[in-house]
């Protein structure tokens, strides 16, 4: 059984703009009021296919939260997608993306999660709200500083 969580917000900004600040992890903890710290792991700290990352988040009201997940797709300009196990697989996975689409010099960002596991509808009754709203908050953040920076 698996739920999802799927935002969208339309960004005055091309996406190489938008994935620029996307992509850099540094500037997280400047603007970025969810996903409070973002490295990479791997040796030699290139973001590609079947990178490691660390990754501290906190949903509103609740203590930050650190895990490892594997990245899944890093197409510039184009996706971000990477797969965070809580423990064992199957007890509590998500698979997060950012999805940037260029129409106009506009880009539509589509950020979402889809969680997996057994403890997916304990999560989701119990945080499922502040994680749409975390959600929302990212995308605002990120298309005010996209363009700002235009």
């Amino acid at each position: 059984m698996g739920r999802e969580v799927i935002t969208s917000i339309t960004i005055k900004a091309p996406a190489s703009k938008v994935w620029s600040i996307l992509t850099d992890f540094a500037e997280y903890p400047q603007w970025n009021p969810f996903l409070k710290s973002l490295e990479i792991t791997s040796e030699g700290k290139e973001l590609k296919e079947g990178s490691r990352l660390k990754v501290t988040m906190k949903l509103p009201g609740d203590s930050p939260m650190t895990f490892k997940p594997k990245v899944l797709v890093a197409e510039k300009g184009r996706e971000l997608r990477w797969l965070g196990v809580t423990g064992m697989k199957g007890i509590f996975d998500g698979e997060h993306r950012f999805v940037l689409e260029e129409a106009d010099g506009q880009t539509i960002l589509t950020h979402g999660e889809r969680f997996t596991g057994i403890f997916v509808g304990v999560f989701m009754s119990l945080k499922g709200k502040k994680v749409v709203e975390a959600f929302k908050s990212v995308n605002t953040a990120l298309k005010e500083r996209a363009e700002v920076q235009v």
